[in-house]
């Protein structure tokens, strides 16, 4: 016996197994078979717990203008700007890592280092120090900016642009002629699998600029009647493409066997056209009445006058042959 759903609230039963013998449940006194379903226990969600957040200057007062995210697990939960005499609440996840960051700091004060904290299970907020945890009593963390010793404007905390030279990269779709395929779509995948750009070819090259790194050129539908070509990766460096000279990707698309099938084919004969000048009269400039009339016949007969000469010499070759014979033959007996 087997449950396969339980009613809310209670865990499914184990699989009972029993046998019928002779009428009766072996082992039952009453052929009654009972299944027991256990209670769930029920896990209690953790209460967000309130920390205060404080932007102090070292003399401990609330100064404003200070630009300030919060993240965990790499995601921002909460920012804001610093008010003067005023700090900032938020509920945090109890045994879940924050991170308190300046991201640009008032004028005249240095940017403070980040401050990681959690919230113990007692609720109590603690901040890290290295590898330890420090509790704090009042559950206020303070994050404190130092005054400038000059009065440079603060500079807020971005990424480096790239400065490497982009690479004009263009890409020719054709078939096994080098005739343009119109209608393939394709696209540029960078090392990461994203797609970078995507188009659908036409009569021209596509052209587009790409920086240093790894790419893939993917096609991802034929048009009708080709079939999909093989992905081609690629790399880009120092503004070229790495392996060749002119900065140019040619992918080739086959034709399907149902449409190379489809196309006649060309069958070649050989013709042997025979012309006989036995009648020819050179006197006349033209073919005798006899050979205008071979001429006309269903069948050409070729050499059957020179065939008639050769005969006759031959034969006649034969009775000098055997009168030499009879002469030789007289002489010596």
């Amino acid at each position: 016996m087997k449950e396969t759903q339980a009613p809310n609230g209670y865990e499914i039963a184990e699989d009972i197994s029993f046998e019928v013998k002779d009428g009766k449940v072996v082992g039952s006194a009453t052929n009654r078979i009972v299944m027991i379903d256990k209670l769930k226990e029920v896990v209690p969600t953790p209460q967000k717990q309130k920390v205060i957040l404080s932007k102090q200057d070292v003399a401990g007062k609330e100064i404003a203008g200070a630009e300030l995210t919060l993240t965990t697990n790499e995601q921002e939960v909460d920012s804001w700007i610093s008010e003067e005499g005023k700090d900032h609440e938020f509920l945090a996840t109890p045994n879940q890592e924050y991170t308190l960051q300046e991201v640009q700091a008032p004028k005249g004060y240095k940017l403070a280092e980040s401050i990681t904290f959690r919230v113990n299970e007692e609720g109590k907020v603690e901040i890290k120090n290295g590898t330890t945890w420090t509790s704090l009593a009042d559950n206020k963390v303070i994050m404190v900016d130092a005054k400038k010793t000059s009065e440079k404007p603060n500079v807020p905390i971005k990424p480096t642009p790239s400065t490497s030279k982009k690479a004009k990269v263009e890409v020719a779709k054709i078939d096994v002629l080098g005739k343009e395929v119109v209608g393939a779509k394709l696209e540029i995948l960078d090392a990461n699998g994203k797609t970078i750009d995507a188009w659908i070819s036409d009569t021209t090259s596509h052209k587009v600029e790409l920086s240093d790194g790894k790419y893939t050129l993917k096609e991802t539908r034929a048009p009708k009647g080709y079939e999909i070509a093989e992905s081609i990766p690629f790399e880009v460096k120092d503004g070229k493409v790495v392996g060749q000279t002119t900065n140019t990707i040619v992918m080739v698309d086959k034709e399907t066997k149902e449409e190379r099938h489809k196309k006649p084919k060309v069958i070649k004969e050989t013709v042997i056209i025979e012309k006989t000048i036995d009648d020819y009269h050179p006197s006349s400039g033209a073919p005798s009445q006899s050979s205008k009339e071979d001429d006309q016949s269903d069948l050409p007969q070729t050499g059957t006058h020179q065939s008639s000469i050769e005969l006759v010499i031959g034969f006649g070759l034969l009775i000098i042959s055997l009168c030499g014979f009879q002469w030789l033959r007289k002489r010596y007996n």
